[in-house]
């Protein structure tokens, strides 16, 4: 989680320093503060709970960066991303599941024994707590390069159809 913090700081102030953007100023500004708060938790729940709202921070200034035409980016959502950012962010930190699962079974541990996230069935806890460092550095940090650079456009997306959304909603209430 330090590693995480420590690289959701960087990637901000680096945008920062050619932007001088005051919600950005104000989430380095709390961001900063998480690695005390991080140092009292006392349990995993509330290191969770830490990370949780350094997240929060950290994306409420993320749409900041995206300097992309036509492109905006309110909160990180999921199931199902609503937008091309989460859309990008979820197949970014998808592929990256899989690298670092690929890892740990290389490595000869138990993919679904973590430490922070709390084991449920079929989920591979160790994978994505070992791969919370990477996010912002791996994922985020290409997201907003290839839409910056104008590589992926709005164009390039297609949305469901009336109805279609519906059904698709459905599938992963399902899953």
């Amino acid at each position: 989680v330090r590693g995480k913090l420590a690289n959701m700081t960087a990637l901000l102030r680096r945008y920062q320093r050619d932007r001088q953007d005051d919600r950005i100023a104000t989430a380095l500004l709390r961001l900063r503060a998480a690695p005390e708060a991080l140092g009292r938790a006392g349990d995993p729940e509330q290191v969770m709970g830490v990370e949780g709202a350094a997240s929060r921070e950290y994306f409420a200034a993320f749409g900041r960066l995206i300097e992309a035409e036509g492109i905006s980016f309110s909160a990180r959502l999921r199931r199902p991303p609503p937008d091309p950012v989460n859309v990008l962010l979820s197949f970014g930190y998808t592929l990256l599941a899989g690298a670092v699962h690929g890892m740990v079974e290389q490595a000869g541990l138990d993919p679904f024994l973590g430490s922070l996230h709390a084991p449920e069935r079929g989920r591979p806890s160790l994978v994505l707590d070992l791969m919370e460092e990477f996010r912002p550095v791996i994922v985020d940090s290409l997201v907003l390069r290839v839409l910056n650079t104008k590589t992926i456009r709005k164009a390039d997306f297609a949305w469901p159809e009336a109805g279609e959304e519906a059904a698709i909603e459905d599938a992963w209430e399902r899953d």
